[in-house]
């Protein structure tokens, strides 16, 4: 599932790939879908050639490790997995603890990972 992320810093779109440069979202999605087998390879195959057009937040469910977590107390490492992409960066985490702890997980068209608040510029909408 992705919700988009908006670059509220002008500076981020210069470090967008001229078009010759990338491969277009909507491919490396597909691309992802057919030849990941867990949700690491899935986000390596989306960050693969990442143009900066598109900046979203990804939100992985590994099924194959959530089908070993049915019938325990606690989601195993690895289920769910968060990774956000804009320009020249893409920062990815485990967050079945998070998922765990809280049972859901909000996305609110805003990034969460602060490195990638500070790349958009939604840390200065906070102070």
């Amino acid at each position: 599932m992705e919700t988009t992320l908006e670059l509220i810093d002008e500076n981020a779109f210069l470090d967008v790939l001229p078009a010759t440069e990338y491969i277009p979202d909507h491919y490396r999605v597909n691309i992802a879908n057919r030849l990941a087998f867990h949700a690491e390879d899935w986000i390596d195959w989306l960050a693969f050639v990442n143009s900066g057009t598109y900046c979203s937040e990804w939100m992985i469910i590994d099924l194959h490790k959530f089908k070993k977590s049915v019938g325990k107390e606690k989601l195993v490492p690895g289920v769910f997995v968060v990774s956000e992409q804009v320009p020249k960066l893409v920062h990815s985490e485990d967050m079945s603890e998070t998922l765990d702890l809280y049972s859901y997980w909000a996305s609110y068209n805003v990034p969460y990972f602060e490195d990638i608040r500070e790349k958009t510029g939604f840390d200065r909408m906070d102070k």
